[in-house]
């Protein structure tokens, strides 16, 4: 999609990835840091979903078990092409090499099937989207005219 072209696609939009179950060896509250990426027709480049570095990781507990997204940085667009999925998130240990796989997959996705609710390494995770049909994306700017920019608010 290119700037201007006001053309329809389909899409995904993204609400929740949840770590629904974890193995036994695990204990909540885990420190999660890694990757969730969808690669598309578009230009075939990593779209992160969610991404955490080992510095910067999420702790999520039994209580709140849902990673928070930092993306699409796009709209992830689908056609009867194949996009992938591809998914690698680590459990900080006490030192690197202690830290262990949550879940490691990649997975086709092709309009309209994907099971919802799949297990790899020592998690079962849980997304939460839907293909939207003809919807359009736009870019915004936003500038600050007069003042600062209000706390709180991310640049």
């Amino acid at each position: 999609m290119r700037s201007g072209d006001g053309s329809t696609k389909n899409t995904l939009q993204f609400f929740s990835v949840k770590v629904a179950k974890i193995d036994e060896s695990l204990q909540w509250p885990l420190d999660v840091y890694g990757f969730f990426s969808v690669r598309d027709v578009v230009d075939h480049k990593r779209n992160m979903i969610f991404s955490c570095d080992r510095d910067n990781c999420q702790t999520i507990s039994q209580e709140d078990p849902y990673l928070t997204l930092t993306g699409p940085t796009r709209a992830v667009v689908v056609t009867s092409d194949p996009s992938y999925f591809e998914i690698e998130l680590k459990v900080k240990g006490t030192a690197e090499s202690e830290d262990k796989y949550l879940s490691r997959l990649v997975m086709t996705y092709r309009t309209g099937f994907l099971d919802r609710s799949f297990t790899s390494g020592l998690s079962t995770l849980e997304m939460a989207f839907k293909e939207i049909i003809q919807s359009v994306e736009a870019t915004i700017s936003v500038k600050v005219v007069d003042g600062s920019w209000p706390d709180g608010f991310v640049v």
